[in-house]
Order: C-alpha cells, then sequence, then structure tokens
C-alpha cells in the first residue's frame, strides 16, 4: 500500500472539523478545491472533501489510491460517546443506507486493527469516557476496494468535541505506520457493536475483516458468505463466533460455510 485517500463530506459536522485537524496539523497542501495532499511516512496521503453524505459516495471507486479512509459521524438510537472503525456494506436484499444490496466493499483488516487500537489508546491517554468498539459491517458505500469507516458518535457534544476529533485523526494517521499483523478473521454473531470481537483485536490476538452480527445472519447464504471472506484486503484463516443473538439455524448453516471455505472456527 502506497496511497491513502481520507474523505470526509463537507455535510457532516465530524468530517469538516476533523479534515481542518488534520489538514492543519500534518501540513497538508491544497491541490486543488477541497483536495490536500501531503506524505505521512512512506505514504502518499491525499484528503478529500465531497458533497455528498460519505454513505452515498460509490463515484470513488475510481479513485486510484490503495485504500481509502472516511471519517465520519456516528447516529445511534440509543446515543453514548463512542469511538468507532468498520468496514461496510449491506448483508440483505436492502440498501437503505446508500450501496448496493448483497455489495460489499472490502474490508480493510489491517487498517481497521491500528485504528481501532489507537482510539483505544487515544481514550485511555485523554481520559475520554468513550466507548471503543468495532461495528458490524453495514450501510454504504460498496466500493471494490479496501476501506474503512472511523467515527465519532452519537451526538452534536461529542461531534464537536475537539479531543475525541484528534482521536480519530491519529486513528487515521496510525494506518499510515507499520502494523502487527495477527491472524485474520470473519466475525460471526453477536450484536451490532460487537465488543468480543473488539477485545480480541485489542488483545492482539486476532484482526478482522467483515463481521455478520446475529440479527441480520438469517440473510447471509453461501454466496454472500463467500463474498465476505474474499472481500478483505487480507488473508481470512478463521471464522470467530461469538454465540449471542446467532439462532441455532443461523449457526450450523453458518460453521458449514465456513468449513466449506477452509477457515478454522473458533467459538468465544
Amino acid at each position: 500500500m502506497e496511497s491513502i485517500l481520507v474523505v470526509a463530506s463537507r455535510l457532516d459536522p465530524v468530517g469538516l472539523a476533523a479534515s481542518e485537524i488534520l489538514r492543519v496539523g500534518y501540513g497538508l497542501e491544497e491541490c486543488s478545491g477541497y483536495r490536500y495532499v501531503g506524505k505521512i511516512s512512506s505514504f502518499d496521503l491525499e484528503l478529500r472533501l465531497i458533497d455528498v453524505d460519505s454513505i452515498y459516495a460509490d463515484m470513488l471507486e475510481t479513485m486510484p489510491h490503495d485504500l481509502i479512509v472516511f471519517i465520519s459521524r456516528h447516529e445511534a438510537r440509543t446515543p453514548r460517546p463512542m469511538l468507532l472503525v468498520h468496514p461496510t456494506g449491506n448483508l440483505s436484499g436492502e440498501a437503505l443506507f446508500g450501496g448496493r444490496p448483497r455489495c460489499l466493499s472490502i474490508a480493510a483488516a489491517e487498517a481497521m486493527a491500528s485504528a481501532l487500537r489507537t482510539l483505544k489508546y487515544e481514550a485511555s491517554k485523554k481520559r475520554l469516557n468513550y466507548i471503543v468498539s468495532y461495528e458490524a459491517t453495514h450501510h454504504g458505500p460498496t466500493i471494490a476496494k479496501p476501506l474503512l469507516f472511523i467515527e465519532v458518535g452519537s451526538t452534536p457534544k461529542e461531534w464537536g468535541d475537539r479531543s475525541a476529533l484528534e482521536s480519530i485523526v491519529k486513528a487515521v494517521i496510525s494506518i499510515a505506520r507499520p502494523r502487527s499483523r495477527e491472524p485474520v478473521a470473519i466475525g460471526i454473531g453477536g450484536s451490532h457493536y460487537n465488543f468480543k470481537f473488539t477485545s480480541l483485536c485489542l488483545d492482539e490476538r486476532y484482526i478482522f475483516g467483515h463481521m455478520i452480527p446475529g440479527h441480520i445472519a438469517w440473510s447471509v447464504d453461501r454466496e454472500l458468505f463467500f463474498k465476505c471472506v474474499d472481500m478483505t484486503s487480507n488473508k481470512v484463516g478463521y471464522a470467530i463466533f461469538d454465540w449471542d443473538n446467532l439462532k441455532s439455524s443461523d449457526r450450523s448453516r453458518l460453521i458449514g460455510y465456513a468449513r466449506d471455505a477452509g477457515l478454522e472456527i473458533v467459538k468465544v
């Protein structure tokens, strides 16, 4: 990987504020309207501000960069201070929030792990009372490129928190630096915010690509399961099952798919 595209929506308060911290703090130079470039470690980094919400940015698939990182706000039904990382894609026949039905972006497993660990470190260092977590695969865009979202949630109070915004910028920068290489897994089961998968990553036992939460497992057939495995930037060797919120019928079916894919099965 040699080039990173960082994307922020001009409609997004987190994207706007964090992109300004990134631009000023790391000396990015404007090369045209709403495009800024610089070099971090050995990586070329471009920051681009777009005029649509990030979940609808499928047009970026044509960009030449090796990795796309979206910096974004997070909203939730139960608002809590959160710092989050996740891959994108729609695991059902619906695409209510961007992307295409039953389509995935490439999950940037190594980059997501680096971002997650940096968020945890920054939150601890700054004594931020924020939950740090992986989120399951969800929403758009669905781009056939490695990408990830790094988010601040979940209300305007957190979206304007300078310390939280600085933390997600640090997470972006961490991606451009050497990282450890734990075994790569697909995550299956549990809730949308999967704290078991998060802990396994923070403890440097596994890193995760796509994550299928229990409530949507019913919609994942063999074809889509294999997409989850194949659409990962690092080779997946493990299927880690969180038994919570996973029906027995879904569990047995997905275990069968995992075995067929040659994955080692781990229960947590």
